[in-house]
């Protein structure tokens, strides 16, 4: 089984339709209102709990086994142990004696697990906090659950506001682990927020919930931020989480994640079974195959991806940026059955569903089925962007089905002021710093990775002219592949920059 692993950061997601949260230090943050959560940590039992689940019980007299699709309010105490003897026998409250326990739906995403209706204040900010943990008995090393947590309105939907695995891995054994959203509530007085399985129950997927609360929360102005230190040096982890977004592709081997793959297999998984990776389809499946099936061994680690999975749609990660950043990337790249055609888009997030806008394709890359080829390039941010889509998508398989083809390894992108291990640097010329940074002999607009003919914003033609020298000058000069880290929370010592 593939597993998460510890990530620190916390993320929140935001729907467009509503205003960010206030960019508020935590020594600025004042806390407005008492909690608005009703038996926040289940002292009462089965009281203020709105579920699509059915209740099975306290766990103090129980003799069956509690099902998917049922929850428990027990006690602390080892009782937990008497609705399944599936879990930790060891189970106790984060907060007071009695705790929530879910057995996730077999076979449906986005159920309500746990909702309340609560009064709200318009335009004000408001932040849930709850403790969640993983309750099977570590001896069986199943997948590992994830949870959503929804806000809803009857004029407008909040929308998603954390996504646990954004923020930690709840797997067997691990303590409590506290996750946190933070959401604007616009003109509505009244809100229905919810927690929802973000995965399939593969025997259950049983979580535990307890100590939630939502407050509505001001900035005080006049209490100085938490200085930055600009000591010269710090580490810097390559998942750091900025205004929401990572720093840098992860995951870009398609490695880690919660599925289960056999041995020269290849499966079709929800996006939020892969760390990392979307698709814009609704169909919402990434294709993963293991290295050796068909004959085709990874470009690198274990696994690979089809860009082609169920649906012909795009593929992508939304990245942490700066308006002038310049963003260096690369991917190993294969046909599946002869040649096949990908393209690569960057551009601004959009909603769930929309598929990338033609005026943000940036490049084409063809290779045929005998060989990976890497591919790279650079794409400088324009003006107001602060947050990036990079998409992968198929423009042609040889079998003539997009629904399969193009195969894809070994995804880097990040900053070319990012210190973090990138095999790109000395790779790609980056144009109007006087500088030869790829050893060809040709400086900034003399190179034709500074080309800005073909309308594409100052980078490469998607014409085929200039990607045909590329795509040819690839071939003489590959790059290795970068590091496969043992760890997603792997520190690496770096300088400050003002893009991090």
């Amino acid at each position: 089984m593939k597993k998460n692993l510890l990530i620190t950061s916390i993320l929140v997601l935001f729907s467009s339709a509503f205003s960010l949260y206030a960019q508020c230090d935590e020594r600025q943050k004042v806390i407005v209102s008492d909690n608005l959560i009703l038996n926040p940590s289940f002292e009462q039992g089965n009281v203020e709990i709105n579920s699509s689940q059915k209740y099975f019980g306290n766990c103090s007299d129980d003799n069956a086994l509690q099902a998917p699709e049922f929850y428990s309010v027990p006690f602390s105490g080892g009782t937990p142990f008497d609705c399944n003897r599936f879990w930790n026998p060891d189970l106790k409250a984060s907060e007071g004696e009695r705790f929530m326990i879910s057995d996730f739906p077999v076979s449906n995403l986005n159920v309500d697990l746990w909702c309340q209706k609560l009064e709200v204040k318009p335009n004000s900010e408001y932040e849930f906090n709850g403790d969640f943990r993983n309750v099977l008995n570590p001896i069986y090393n199943d997948a590992d659950p994830v949870i959503q947590v929804e806000v809803r309105t009857n004029n407008e939907d909040v929308g998603i506001i954390l996504t646990s695995k954004e923020q930690v891995s709840l797997e067997e054994n691990n303590d409590w682990a506290q996750l946190r959203g933070e959401f604007n509530t616009a003109s509505n007085t009244e809100i229905k927020i919810c927690i929802q399985n973000a995965t399939i129950g593969h025997n259950g997927n049983d979580i535990a919930f307890d100590n939630f609360s939502l407050f509505q929360y001001e900035c005080d102005t006049s209490v100085d931020p938490e200085p930055e230190d600009t000591s010269g040096t710090d580490f810097y982890d390559c998942d750091e989480v900025i205004n929401g977004s990572k720093a840098a592709i992860v995951n870009g081997s398609f490695e880690e994640g919660n599925f289960f793959l056999f041995e020269d297999g290849s499966i079709n998984v929800d996006q939020s079974q892969i760390d990392g990776w979307s698709r814009a389809a609704y169909d919402r499946n990434i294709q993963i195959t293991d290295s050796g099936h068909n004959g085709v061994q990874a470009y690198e680690g274990d696994t690979y991806s089809q860009v082609n999975a169920i649906s012909n749609s795009s593929i992508y990660q939304d990245i942490a940026t700066m308006p002038g950043d310049i963003l260096l990337y690369s991917f190993a790249h294969r046909g599946s059955e002869g040649v096949d055609q990908i393209a690569v888009f960057f551009g601004t997030p959009k909603p769930n569903g929309q598929e990338p806008d033609p005026s943000e394709l940036y490049n084409t890359y063809a290779t045929d089925s005998d060989r990976w080829v890497v591919y790279q390039g650079k794409y400088e941010v324009p003006a107001g962007q602060t947050t990036t889509r990079f998409s992968l998508g198929a423009l042609r398989s040889s079998n003539g089905n997009l629904r399969n083809g193009n195969l894809l390894d070994a995804v880097t992108v990040q900053s070319v002021d990012a210190s973090c291990d990138n095999p790109m640097k000395g790779n790609v010329e980056i144009c109007e710093n006087g500088i030869d940074d790829d050893n060809d002999g040709l400086i900034d607009a003399d190179d034709p990775d500074c080309s800005t003919s073909g309308g594409n914003n100052g980078g490469l033609e998607s014409n085929g002219r200039l990607a045909e020298k590329i795509f040819q000058r690839s071939l003489e000069r590959r790059i290795e592949p970068s590091k496969v880290k043992n760890s997603k929370s792997e520190m690496i010592r770096r300088e400050r920059t003002a893009t991090y």
